[in-house]
């Protein structure tokens, strides 16, 4: 015999089972999206250690690049400048070296001194 309470019941088990699964397949899609999510913050965060990181040697490596083209101006501008001012500045008393070999001969006028 067919008794309305009873198709009611069940079909509130089934409504509950499928509720059930439905739920459980939901719960376990989020949980994975959850678990994705995470994965890509941290690795989200380790890019930008590493982006941060290579910021930062790029601008040491400008500021080294600035002092050396600093340097290099500078001594290319010692070497630009005019051999009279150049001359100026060798000290006092000293003078080149005596060439090797024969001294020079010495002219008739010092011979007459003799």
């Amino acid at each position: 015999p067919w008794d309305p309470s009873t198709y009611l019941a069940m079909q509130y088990q089934l409504q509950q089972f499928w509720e059930a699964q439905v739920n459980t397949s939901y719960l376990s899609q989020m949980h994975q999206l959850q678990q994705s999510w995470e994965a890509q913050l941290m690795e989200n965060a380790e890019l930008w250690a590493n982006v941060n990181k290579l910021q930062a040697e790029i601008s040491d490596s400008k500021d080294r690049l600035t002092r050396l083209e600093e340097e290099v101006s500078s001594i290319k501008h010692e070497f630009e400048r005019p051999t009279n001012e150049i001359v100026r500045t060798v000290p006092v008393g000293t003078r080149q070296p005596r060439k090797r070999g024969r001294r020079p001969e010495q002219s008739s006028s010092s011979e007459e001194a003799l």
